[in-house]
């Protein structure tokens, strides 16, 4: 696009300067200045007063007629089409909504192509069809390619890992639910039935006056069945405690706990979480981030800072053999840290999107 204006951007110009030597520019004539474009490709610039020799509109067949105001809005559009044109091709990104999203050079850095890339983005892309060049701009469209699917595949094997903790704390934590509803409901029942049994009855013995004792300690019986009841449907609604059988522990590695062999972030993925994001409004990194919010939404409850603090990592990151028992509050909040991690490491696919995108074509079809 814009190559196809430059060159009647500097026709417009060239004319311009041209008419300006000749002395059409003459005062008060400026505003009516008109450009003649015409069948040969070229322009001129022509005067509307009364010297305007209307011979040249019928020999150059007059294809347009524009004012100067017009005209110079015109030139002033090309510059800016050649200009944007200009920062497409050469720029780090083909989609302009992904460039304002994360930067491509960060990321090929970060899964180590930031070579291949300098070297795809410097090479001919118009080299004939079967040359060593050509072969060179595939090859290095494979390398980034396979590095991207590596990292890609990574970043799915992490995520799994999460998955499967994920699924055991849920497992756990809705049987430990499902006890604690049943303790809790049979407790409401039990004061119900027997604070309005004992109640009654002892409304009943007040319908005689000699049992008015008796009346009473009923009464008084009743009311402190069904409140010490009540007290153990409190007491249950926190739940049971169980330990947590899996061989994964995720989060072990932000909090500098022992880490299951099976719980190890790739090096490209946890760099990616030690890195600041660009829109971050602190600039602290990813880890910092999620730390952060763990603190302000209360999954690490009390701070971390503080011995209690360090028994809720304790809870968040055991592994089987340390036989920790967990609560269900343990496991809600174990199981929405994992998926605030989860959710972190998509934005690298996002970023790999993103460099995939801005590659220079390969034109494959143009080999032999």
């Amino acid at each position: 696009m814009a190559a196809a204006h430059l060159p009647l951007l500097l026709g417009y110009l060239s004319s311009y300067l041209r008419e300006l030597t000749k002395g059409y520019l003459m005062k008060g004539e400026c505003a009516d200045l008109h450009v003649l474009r015409r069948q040969d490709g070229k322009h001129s610039f022509i005067p509307s007063g009364p010297q305007r020799n209307f011979s040249l509109f019928k020999r150059h067949g007059i294809l347009e007629l524009m004012s100067l105001n017009t005209h110079i809005a015109v030139i002033l559009a090309l510059f800016v089409t050649t200009g944007a044109g200009w920062c497409q091709a050469h720029g780090d990104f083909a989609n302009p909504g992904l460039a304002a999203i994360t930067p491509v050079a960060s990321t090929a850095r970060l899964i180590g192509i930031s070579a291949e890339i300098d070297e795809l983005r410097a090479a001919r892309q118009d080299a004939p069809a079967g040359s060593p060049e050509q072969w060179r701009i595939l090859w290095l469209h494979q390398r980034v390619v396979e590095r991207t699917a590596a990292v890609q595949l990574q970043i799915d094997a992490t995520v799994a890992e999460i998955d499967n903790e994920i699924a055991r704390a849920t497992e756990v934590r809705g049987f430990l639910a499902d006890r604690r509803d049943n303790r809790v409901t049979r407790a409401n029942l039990l004061s119900a039935l027997i604070g309005g049994g004992l109640g009654g009855t002892s409304a009943g013995l007040q319908l005689s006056t000699t049992q008015t004792a008796a009346a009473a300690g009923t009464g008084i019986a009743g009311g402190a069945i069904a409140a010490g009841i009540a007290l153990y449907g409190i007491h249950a609604q926190k739940g049971e405690t169980r330990t947590l059988e899996t061989e994964s522990n995720m989060l072990a590695q932000f909090f500098d706990r022992p880490i299951l062999p099976t719980s190890h972030y790739p090096p490209v993925i946890w760099h990616f979480l030690s890195e600041v994001a660009p829109s971050d409004p602190d600039h602290i990194t990813r880890r910092d981030r999620l730390m952060r919010t763990w603190i302000e939404l209360k999954r690490l409850d009390p701070p971390p800072n503080t011995p209690v603090g360090q028994v809720k990592i304790d809870h968040v990151t055991n592994s089987p053999e340390q036989h920790l028992l967990l609560t269900i509050d343990d496991l809600e909040d174990r199981m929405a840290m994992l998926q605030d991690v989860r959710a972190k490491l998509s934005y690298l696919k996002r970023d790999l999107a993103a460099l995939l995108e801005s590659l220079p074509d390969a034109h494959p079809t143009d080999l032999n």
